[in-house]
């Protein structure tokens, strides 16, 4: 008999938890973990053992917020490899890419309804890992949501995100979008714009949503709510 597929425990969504998960989310946690055993399969244990450590060593740096800069440097991606993405779609490919070769996590696309979740981190079975997200999101959307599950992956957890009414699991989720606009958009980058058009224009420099840049700036004090 098939083994049951663990689904990811951390769930944020109240939708989801009043009506159980979509056909099409199962299928895409079925996927991921079945390529996750595939790959476990293929690789020798020591191997995958050494693939993660850069694992210890990032989480030595204390909370997500400061690992931020040593990943930036594990992933050899400065500020200006950043801005030379054409388009947010290079953009996401890159990250993907450099997840992939120099964290060993793997990162999927699969569809997903827009309306229940952006994607999920699964590490419900020890190493390796993975990242799956909604190929049905916006590019922009996919790339936060990419480093948002690995800000859950830095904490070793693993879940299907979006809100929920638990405390603890807001404060999970809070430190987990810190860590992923401090890694997108870090304090030094951030300018304040003079209006709704040079806000665009920031963003897309940063392969970012005009929305996630806003909200760094704000966090940041750079700009006001009035502004």
């Amino acid at each position: 008999v098939p083994q049951t597929t663990k689904i990811p425990k951390d769930r944020r969504n109240l939708r989801v938890d009043e009506r159980g998960l979509d056909p099409e989310t199962l299928l895409a946690v079925r996927r991921t973990n079945r390529y996750l055993r595939i790959a476990r399969d293929l690789s020798d244990e020591d191997d995958i053992k050494s693939q993660y450590e850069w694992l210890g060593e990032l989480i030595k740096h204390g909370s997500l917020v400061d690992a931020a800069d040593k990943l930036r440097e594990l992933l050899g991606v400065s500020i200006a490899d950043q801005k030379q993405c054409s388009d947010s779609a290079s953009a996401l490919r890159m990250w993907r890419q450099k997840i992939e070769t120099k964290l060993g996590i793997y990162t999927f696309q699969f569809l997903m309804p827009e309306n229940e979740l952006d994607g999920f981190s699964y590490v419900e079975e020890g190493a390796p890992y993975a990242i799956t997200l909604n190929s049905r999101n916006a590019k922009n959307r996919q790339i936060f949501t990419l480093f948002h599950e690995l800000g859950h992956i830095l904490e070793g957890s693993s879940g299907i995100c979006l809100t929920t009414s638990s405390s603890n699991a807001i404060n999970v989720e809070r430190r987990c979008d810190s860590f992923a606009a401090d890694f997108l958009l870090p304090a030094s980058t951030v300018k304040a714009p003079n209006n709704y058009d040079a806000l665009k224009t920031l963003a897309q420099e940063m392969c970012v949503s005009a929305e996630a840049y806003a909200r760094r700036a704000y966090g940041l004090k750079i700009i006001t709510k009035s502004t």
